[in-house]
């Protein structure tokens, strides 16, 4: 999901970290319809420099739900005279406005939409109000649907910084057994690379003759 709107890395890196470093039963999610409901906030800057804060539920979307939101965007797009060549950074855009707009929740029974409307996400609330949300919603979208190859670079660090600081491997229960072989793996080749990397270095610096 992560591919429409950019996350600067240290705003990933951030909210990976949070969610790692909750167990399940911490994370406060809510199964409503057989759905999983995340909590989560909206926010933006007032005047006055203080924050507007909304409460709201964040659900991940399924892939029935991601076709829909694309096709209002491309709705908004042909509204709008946009060219799907000239102008596809704005129409990914607009759909990652569609997709928030299914994954954003009224917090009370039965959880609809907060944003039904084609376009109102994108009215009320900036893009850059939207990006730590969107974040949110990516790795939500990688803790309930994990894969190997699903554990982004951001995570990666921010998992690693977790267990070192813990010692203990609590944080890779968000993942699914296949992301976690994909993140010892990962992270054994690496550390091999390093180990071979060293011995280079120290085998050079004996080999290198004293003046």
């Amino acid at each position: 999901m992560s591919e429409k709107f950019h996350i600067p890395d240290d705003v990933h890196e951030h909210v990976a970290d949070a969610l790692l470093g909750k167990s399940w039963s911490e994370v406060e999610c809510l199964e409503f319809a057989d759905r999983l409901l995340f909590p989560a906030e909206l926010q933006k800057r007032k005047a006055d420099g203080s924050f507007e804060r909304l409460p709201v539920m964040l659900r991940v979307p399924r892939a029935p739900e991601i076709r829909k939101a694309r096709l209002a965007a491309r709705k908004i797009a042909q509204k709008e005279g946009l060219d799907e060549r000239l102008d596809s950074g704005a129409i990914e855009d607009l759909e990652t406005f569609e997709i928030l707009a299914i994954a954003i929740r009224n917090t009370t029974d039965p959880h609809e939409p907060m944003f039904p409307f084609e376009g109102e996400l994108e009215k009320l609330w900036d893009k850059s109000s939207l990006v730590k949300i969107w974040a949110e919603l990516d790795a939500l979208h990688h803790a309930i649907d994990p894969a190997p190859d699903t554990i982004g670079e951001a995570e990666m660090l921010a998992l690693t910084a977790k267990l070192a600081k813990d010692q203990n491997l609590g944080p890779l229960v968000v993942y699914a057994s296949g992301a976690q072989v994909y993140y010892v793996t990962t992270m054994a080749a690496r550390y091999m690379n390093l180990l071979a990397s060293q011995l280079s270095q120290e085998s050079s610096e004996d080999s290198t003759p004293e003046s």
